[in-house]
């Protein structure tokens, strides 16, 4: 129980109902969590630090490590009505988590009970440009956003315009992402999770792109209209119980579906992957961040289609062991980050910065600019511990 209060808190996050944001600006956690020895009396909330209804961002704004944020609509309608927050056009919201501090993009009536949802509406978060050059970017590493099972509405879309989303070690469940219209979205999606979503990627001038993703359940639409000449890439992605539309237009050179995995006479994509792994039984392994780790010897294992550093998954596993991928054929499917003995993020150098932080790109080479993630930047040793005593002449 105190272990869960400090993770809780009793403080109200900042409302913003109708505010234009002329300037950029960096929201951080501001709602305090409860780590006092003492706890405070009486009922603890799931932390929300802001909240935003029919709000526009003109400029840059950016979510700190470990904020959370809720959304809730204004208004009602499916044109420029029902929305978060409204990205102007270029403008890039950026969440920064990690995986012991994640950001979240959450409805509003997920955390707190007060909702004051104003019936149908476009997204949580929206863009409205109506060219695919000067989109909106939406940016999330370790985000996880979502809505109430029994609810319909998107987390990201682009009803009203364009709207780029980029998401990096993210989970999204119930709701969806994308919409139909008259725009389309321009999704990248890398190492992501989607539980019982609607993902739909629709128009004349979308693309996707996705990688080591797992769907479970929920529905994938990937339609190009007759005339459309946009890429679909699905590589390394596993499709567990997803229902699967598609519409490939007259552009199938565009397309590309392979290494990816599937149930046993269940949707596929199409056509059809040579590399493609077929499953009677996903197996799925509950760890300590997650439900979806993988067993030791199963299907998934070493069968996608690079090796792990090639992924940007060096310093991740599927595995309730937490060994790391390294530079082992990446296996297909989501990957959390490997811990150590302690649950924390493997940190090989003991500098108090774990190795998936200081490589960034996750390729296990420090790279110019990077820090190298094997060696202890205070004093200078290998794989070593801060406070080991060395001598210098020797």
């Amino acid at each position: 129980m105190a272990a869960q209060l400090a993770q809780r808190t009793t403080y109200p996050p900042i409302a913003y109902t109708n505010v234009t944001f002329t300037n950029a600006q960096v929201f951080n956690p501001q709602a305090a969590r409860d780590t006092s020895a003492n706890p405070d009396l009486g009922y603890h909330y799931d932390a929300l630090d802001y909240t935003f209804g029919g709000c526009t961002a003109n400029s840059n704004i950016t979510f700190g490590v470990g904020t959370a944020a809720g959304w809730f609509r204004k208004t009602s309608g499916t044109s420029q009505a029902g929305y978060g927050i409204h990205l102007a056009d270029g403008a890039v919201a950026a969440f920064n988590g990690t995986a012991s501090a994640p950001d979240y993009w959450v409805r509003l009536n997920t955390v707190q009970e007060l909702d004051n949802t104003a019936g149908t509406g476009t997204a949580g978060l929206s863009g409205w440009t109506t060219s695919s050059n000067n989109a909106p970017i939406l940016r999330g590493t370790f985000l996880r956003a979502s809505t109430m099972a029994s609810e319909q509405g998107n987390h990201f879309a682009y009803n009203d315009g364009f709207l780029n989303v980029q998401l990096t070690h993210s989970e999204v469940w119930n709701g969806g992402v994308g919409g139909t219209g008259t725009y389309s979205e321009l999704l990248s999606l890398t190492n992501c999770l989607f539980d019982r979503c609607v993902m739909t990627v629709y128009g004349s001038s979308a693309s996707l792109a996705m990688r080591n993703v797992l769907m479970r359940g929920g529905k994938l639409t990937i339609n190009h209209t007759a005339s459309s000449a946009w890429p679909a890439d699905v590589t390394d992605s596993a499709f567990d119980g997803t229902k699967i539309s598609l519409n490939s237009g007259s552009n199938t050179n565009l397309i590309h579906y392979d290494y990816n995995a599937f149930k046993t006479n269940s949707n596929r994509l199409s056509p059809y992957g040579v590399h493609d792994v077929i499953v009677t039984n996903f197996n799925w392994q509950v760890g300590p961040l997650g439900n979806w780790y993988q067993p030791s010897s199963g299907p998934l294992v070493n069968t996608g289609s690079v090796t792990a550093d090639i992924a940007g998954l060096y310093h991740f596993t599927t595995q309730v062991n937490q060994a790391k991928e390294a530079n082992s054929q990446v296996d297909i499917g989501y990957h959390y980050v490997a811990l150590d003995n302690l649950g924390n993020a493997v940190d090989t150098d003991g500098d108090g910065v774990p190795d998936y932080l200081e490589d960034a790109n996750g390729n296990g080479v420090a790279d110019s600019g990077e820090p190298n993630w094997l060696l202890n930047g205070f004093n200078g040793l290998t794989s070593g511990n801060g406070l080991q005593i060395f001598t210098p002449l020797k």
